[in-house]
């Protein structure tokens, strides 16, 4: 469009300077303009066409960033609920593998390294120093092994003895013992 806009002012130019005649002048200036008006016109549609198209763009990139951000809070919402329902579903399991583990311990199989010291009843005093272990309770057995485990108790000088003993027994482990020492 600009390069025949270019083109006929030329034209018009050209012949205008050449010496045409005064009609040949005015038809040329004529041509000249309605050429400009026209152009003007395509231009002025142009744009009322590519302002359209802008807008229309916009409107559409924004229903699509609408829908975006309505599919990213569902998923988001989604995944959400997935977690919770997984940590539902891994709660019991963990709570029972626990309470399994503590079950599958045999005490009186713990209470084997025991013996040595404590006799087959725990109702010997262990190296002719310590206390009657047979009939304490559970609780306290295991308050007192924990205590041996982490070196805070030490009765008749038998600390460090019973932390050599019960330093590699889990916490089911204990409390098996712990059960059994209970029942003798």
């Amino acid at each position: 469009m600009t390069k025949l806009t270019i083109l006929s002012i030329v034209t018009a130019s050209v012949l205008l300077a050449t010496g045409c005649s005064d009609e040949t002048k005015k038809a040329a200036a004529d041509t000249a303009k309605a050429t400009s008006q026209t152009v003007a016109a395509a231009a002025n549609d142009v744009k009322v066409s590519a302002k359209q198209v802008v807008d229309a763009a916009k409107e559409k990139a924004s229903a699509v960033g609408d829908a975006v951000a309505q599919k990213a809070s569902e998923a988001k919402e989604a995944a959400a609920d997935a977690v919770e329902s997984a940590k539902e579903a891994v709660a019991p399991k963990e709570q029972s593998t626990e309470s399994a583990a503590s079950s599958a311990v045999d005490g009186k199989a713990v209470f084997a390294k025991c013996v040595a010291c404590h006799g087959q009843n725990g109702k010997q005093k262990a190296l002719g120093k310590s206390n009657i272990i047979a009939g304490q309770s559970a609780d306290e057995v295991v308050e007192k092994l924990k205590a041996y485990k982490a070196g805070t108790r030490n009765v008749s000088g038998m600390g460090m003895t019973m932390k050599a003993q019960v330093s590699a027994l889990s916490d089911a482990e204990l409390e098996a013992v712990a059960g059994y020492i209970s029942t003798l």
